[in-house]
């Protein structure tokens, strides 16, 4: 499983979605983000979904990746919704002395798996075409306002983009130590709890020591280039375009769409 795991990485491209502002895919992160959470009505969250499918589109990403990237994630989405249909099931129980599965119980799972479903859609079509150098900038220029209160907004954005930019990088440094390690005779499988142990001890301790060893890398780097400094500049700035300006009228119309959804339809 962890060979399809491609969490946070950036996959270049010329889309839609590539030539959106930074911050024009934040906003419609948010955005998709709090109507999902905000909403329970059935035919909003499909309304969403198909906003979330036509971003997906748009970042000329194929749906296979999207999968392969995110089949862990996707798989313990329908793990919680199973676990919702037989909570509420053993609720009924234990009330009526009957196990049962009711239609509403199944379409509050359902309405839970297509929000989780449409969540991973948009982070994932915002992470594959946002550089972490464009999401740092825009985290900085967003909080710069918190200075005032003695925030630095630099310290932020440079936690976050490390964070993004490393985790592929973890990920890919785990996968070469498990192969190394299989290639070893190590058996990661094993009926005895106290011999798998041992095996991922052979991958944490030596990718601990790794991490360890870029982190410091990293801090060296990062001290040559005096970035501890207070005079920056940046080296991109960024700007709107129309096509930002239209991706954000879509998103507020979506907003609309989906408020007359919840106020005028009763599902």
């Amino acid at each position: 499983m962890i060979k399809n795991i491609s969490i946070g990485k950036y996959i270049e491209g010329n889309s839609k979605m590539h030539q959106l502002d930074a911050r024009t895919k934040i906003i419609l992160w948010l955005v998709f983000t709090l109507l999902a959470f905000l909403t329970h009505s059935f035919i909003s969250l499909s309304l969403i979904l198909i906003s979330c499918v036509f971003m997906m589109k748009l970042s000329d990403i194929s749906a296979l990746k999207f999968l392969k990237s995110n089949s862990l994630i996707i798989i313990l989405s329908l793990f919680t919704t199973l676990l919702n249909l037989v909570f509420e099931a053993e609720a009924k129980l234990i009330t009526s002395g009957k196990f049962y599965i009711t239609s509403k119980t199944m379409k509050v799972s359902f309405i839970i798996f297509i929000k989780f479903i449409s969540l991973i859609l948009t982070t994932s079509a915002v992470m594959f075409t946002t550089s972490a150098n464009e999401i740092s900038y825009v985290v900085e220029k967003t909080f710069m306002p918190l200075s005032c209160i003695g925030i630095n907004s630099r310290d932020i954005a440079l936690t976050i983009t490390i964070t993004l930019r490393f985790i592929p990088t973890v990920l890919e440094e785990a996968k070469k130590i498990v192969n190394a390690q299989l290639s070893r005779g190590a058996r990661f499988k094993n009926k005895n709890i106290f011999k798998t142990f041992k095996a991922c001890l052979s991958v944490f301790i030596p990718l601990l020591v790794s991490s360890f060893s870029r982190a410091e890398c990293l801090a060296t780097a990062l001290e040559a280039r005096c970035y501890s400094g207070e005079a920056h500049t940046s080296f991109k700035e960024f700007k709107f375009k129309k096509k930002d300006f239209i991706a954000l009228l879509l998103a507020l119309l979506l907003i609309l769409g989906v408020i007359g959804c919840n106020l005028w339809i009763k599902i």
